[in-house]
């Protein structure tokens, strides 16, 4: 059967797997970037709260039709998977005591960070969330955690979300940038990064602050958290970037949404270089929904502040 019937027949075997009081939904969820990927959703009656609808996750479908298609799996076999994650999902009272708590301002407020996205290829998903411009950029809302189960949750804070916690989008930005300034940014060698990937011990020096003689010498920094999620954001960090810095100029790499190059300048002809340089990296190894934008930006040292290229 095709993708479309597929999605139907799952979404009549759920239905009657869970009874009539059960409301299953086939939806797409945006992601960054552009990219969606098909879930479903399956909302039970609350025993304890009759009419009351609990809070459930949307399960990705994805790769379960590839399994069905190339005949791994059958029907039955899927049906049974998708309702072993939402099993999973109910396990974990630290999952639903989260998701239950996103309209609540007091419980999530300590949670939300900003992230950053590309303001072009998001500007379908940017009509429902609570943002504010940055050069081509866009800052958004998210609240995380991290469970016990090894879950991880992300969520975007929509406007409905703000009106829900009684607050503006200026007291929103203010919280997530006070909870930045303690998420464990910091510049560091990239090649001290580069050998750590590949597991080759150094001599124990990271960079932290000030970048020092060497950076004159063309030593490119990498910034990012200290859980290397979403940590592009630290772009957003003014005191950190003129304590780094001083008064020099950088050019500014996005590798991705998750963290920048500093490279310091000293031909600003190299713009177009590494224009290039991003670009390419973009298409060959990152994903999309991981990528920041497709060229630099310009760190002005003597002004503290970050621009476009000329």
């Amino acid at each position: 059967m095709d993708y479309e019937t597929f999605k139907k027949e799952l979404a009549e075997e759920l239905r009657e797997f869970y009874g009539q009081d059960a409301k299953v939904d086939i939806c797409a969820v945006r992601k960054n970037n552009g990219k969606q990927y098909d879930g479903v959703q399956i909302m039970l009656q609350d025993g304890k709260n009759t009419g009351a609808v609990s809070v459930t996750p949307v399960i990705s479908l994805e790769g379960l039709y590839e399994l069905y298609g190339g005949g791994d799996m059958t029907l039955e076999e899927c049906v049974k998977a998708v309702c072993r994650e939402r099993e999973k999902y109910e396990a974990e009272p630290d999952i639903r005591c989260f998701a239950e708590n996103l309209s609540d301002w007091e419980a999530v407020k300590e949670s939300l960070y900003p992230v950053l996205i590309f303001t072009g290829r998001n500007r379908e998903i940017l009509e429902e969330l609570v943002s504010v411009p940055m050069l081509d950029l866009s800052v958004v809302y998210t609240v995380r955690m991290k469970f016990q189960g090894g879950w991880n949750g992300c969520v975007k804070v929509s406007r409905k979300m703000l009106e829900d916690y009684g607050i503006d989008a200026g007291q929103l930005h203010e919280q997530a940038m006070r909870n930045l300034k303690k998420d464990g940014y910091r510049f560091q060698d990239i090649e001290t990064v580069a050998r750590r990937i590949m597991g080759i011990k150094d001599s124990g020096e990271e960079t932290a602050g000030v970048p020092g003689k060497e950076t004159a010498q063309g030593r490119m920094y990498v910034l990012t958290n200290a859980s290397k999620a979403y940590g592009a954001a630290g772009i957003l960090y003014q005191e950190l970037l003129r304590e780094f810095a001083g008064k020099q100029d950088f050019f500014i790499l996005p590798s991705s949404v998750h963290e920048t190059i500093f490279v310091p300048v000293r031909h600003p002809g190299d713009k177009k270089l590494f224009d290039s340089m991003v670009a390419e990296v973009n298409e060959a190894q990152v994903d999309m929904e991981e990528r920041l934008s497709d060229h630099c930006y310009y760190y002005d040292g003597q002004k503290g502040e970050i621009r476009m290229c000329a």
